[in-house]
């Protein structure tokens, strides 16, 4: 699932072949997460907006031994482009490169 590309994303552009129907991306209404429950979980999430914590949401959302891929920092402040492991219960992030994105809004960001 990709959150945040915007409309002219081309989700091939990962270069990652994904199984039929099993890709999504939101970008409009990230609130709207619970649209593609058919999917979850997921295996990988991109997210291309900046976070300061990873929505809980999200995290319920990926499997066991998923990965996410997100920029993790202040708002309108240097990121860190992370990547972060589910393991059972715990995250493991792996910070990879510092980049600067435009912040996630709405809902989703301020719900615990």
């Amino acid at each position: 699932m990709d959150i945040g590309a915007g409309p002219s994303h081309d989700p091939a552009a990962s270069g990652e072949p994904r199984p039929s129907g099993r890709e999504g991306s939101l970008d409009e209404n990230p609130e709207g997460l619970s649209e593609g429950e058919e999917f979850v979980p997921f295996d990988r999430i991109i997210i291309t907006c900046s976070v300061t914590r990873i929505p809980e949401l999200l995290l319920k959302q990926l499997k066991d031994g998923g990965l996410i891929v997100v920029p993790i920092g202040e708002t309108y402040d240097e990121s860190y482009l992370t990547v972060v492991r589910k393991d059972k219960d715990q995250l493991h992030h792996q910070p990879v490169i510092p980049c600067r994105f435009v912040p996630m809004t709405g809902k989703i960001q301020e719900s615990k």
